[in-house]
């Protein structure tokens, strides 16, 4: 399908439909899904915390279809927004839809009609919603951002979840293309009213050199954990998983957690496994997750030499329990933004081992809470699974300076405060919805 370009002359022509004045509808939050990634986490998170200040946010979807478990997190988030709606075309206007679908005709040559036609959608819905800021979770969603801006929402907020997509296309990426993901957001951060954040300073640094932005452009706002919300689990429901996995009591074992896309590169966590199973009797290796590349492995798994080892259950939504059982947790994607999975993984005393990708770095005291390899080299990245298997007390000293590394810098009060920055930037009553206290 050919990609739309942008035409530099009539990028907005049309647009806005409406004047700022219009939007006084709540502060909405994008999330394509609920599906079981780490993105949604630190929704989920973040939105719990603006509950508990008394500002509880509208999550907007796409979808929240059962299928491909994009209504995996449903619950939690209704229990943690003021309202959680699903896209309808059955809610907007035709006239909306209609003016919307002109302007991105007029600024863009020969648009896909599914892209015209997503983005006017949205725009029509937003313009039913009035929400006086839309804070874009993934700045891959470009759609909704498109149609953010032709409707005329005031404040909106990019949030960057990786490096920008140039430094992402040779590994592959499910969502994003380059060329069109420029054209709307080099445009899109000339706007007043329109700021970027990213969750890691690799991904900070990235997106300024990508879209040609001063220094200090694209605002650090870290994941958020706290630590009270990782208490160690009963051990009877971690035994139970244990048995549900089909793991012997006592053995060790590696964990990963994974949407299985190019990008995150199961291959080499399958293969690193491998050769970690066959230097340390009575490993298992259990790769949790789903996603296009899923039941391809599985089927490769199957017809090795180690299949009864090493284990691919599909999504675990049991986190804590699952983190609990692993002894190491491995990493092994190209390309991150700050890697969720580490997180949570230290926050349950876990040492990992994971690849040197975007913010890991951020994440992981190297040799102190688990090591970060610079190479993708799989016999390296068994060597060190091994070596911390085989050497629990070690292990275990890893796993205690990982919590407190995460519990320090990505505590509520830390991570909260960069995002609560942000608002403060771009509103002018920051209190009204980053909770009462004053933003320094």
């Amino acid at each position: 399908m050919p990609q739309p370009q942008a035409n530099t002359a009539s990028f907005i022509k049309g647009a806005p439909l409406r004047q700022p004045e219009y939007f006084i509808g709540p502060v909405a939050w994008w999330s394509g899904s609920l599906t079981c990634g780490g993105v949604e986490r630190q929704i989920l998170a973040t939105a719990k915390a603006f509950k508990e200040m008394g500002r509880p946010i509208v999550l907007l979807c796409r979808t929240l279809s059962p299928t491909g478990g994009n209504d995996f997190f449903l619950a939690e988030a209704k229990a943690s927004c003021k309202a959680v709606l699903e896209f309808s075309q059955n809610e907007i206007k035709p006239e909306d839809f209609l003016a919307a679908r002109d302007i991105v005709e007029a600024a863009f040559e020969n648009p896909p009609p599914v892209f015209r036609d997503s983005v006017a959608a949205y725009a029509a819905w937003f313009l039913r919603l009035r929400p006086r800021l839309l804070h874009v979770w993934n700045a891959d969603h470009l759609e909704p951002l498109l149609a953010a801006v032709i409707a005329g929402i005031p404040k909106i907020i990019i949030g960057g979840r990786s490096l920008a997509p140039r430094s992402r296309a040779p590994y592959g990426f499910e969502s994003v293309e380059e060329s069109l993901a420029y054209a709307i957001l080099s445009r899109a951060m000339q706007m007043p009213g329109i700021v970027m954040t990213n969750n890691s300073r690799a991904g900070c640094t990235d997106y300024e050199e990508w879209l040609d932005l001063p220094a200090g452009s694209v605002s650090l706002t870290s994941n958020l954990l706290e630590l009270k919300d990782w208490p160690r689990p009963e051990r009877e429901r971690v035994a139970a998983l244990r048995v549900r996995l089909g793991i012997p009591d006592k053995s060790p074992m590696v964990g990963g957690l994974i949407r299985f896309v190019s990008i995150k590169d199961p291959e080499l966590w399958i293969c690193a496994a491998m050769r970690a199973c066959a230097s340390t009797p009575g490993l298992y290796a259990v790769l949790a997750g789903h996603g296009p590349m899923f039941e391809p492995l599985k089927k490769i798994v199957s017809g090795t030499a180690y299949a009864d080892r090493i284990l691919l259950p599909g999504a675990v939504k049991q986190v804590p329990e699952f983190l609990s059982l692993c002894s190491v947790f491995l990493h092994t994607a190209y390309v991150e933004g700050l890697p969720n999975a580490l997180l949570e993984a230290q926050a349950c005393g876990v040492p990992v081992v994971t690849t040197r990708c975007g913010g890991a770095a951020d994440v992981v005291v190297d040799g102190q809470s688990g090591f970060v390899l610079a190479g993708r080299d799989e016999e390296a990245l068994a060597n060190h699974v091994s070596w911390l298997s085989q050497h629990p007390e070690a292990a275990v000293t890893a796993g205690q300076v990982g919590r407190a590394h995460v519990g320090r810098e990505f505590s509520l009060e830390r991570s909260l405060g960069q995002l609560r920055k942000v608002y403060a930037r771009i509103l002018r009553n920051p209190a009204e919805h980053c909770g009462r206290q004053e933003v320094r």
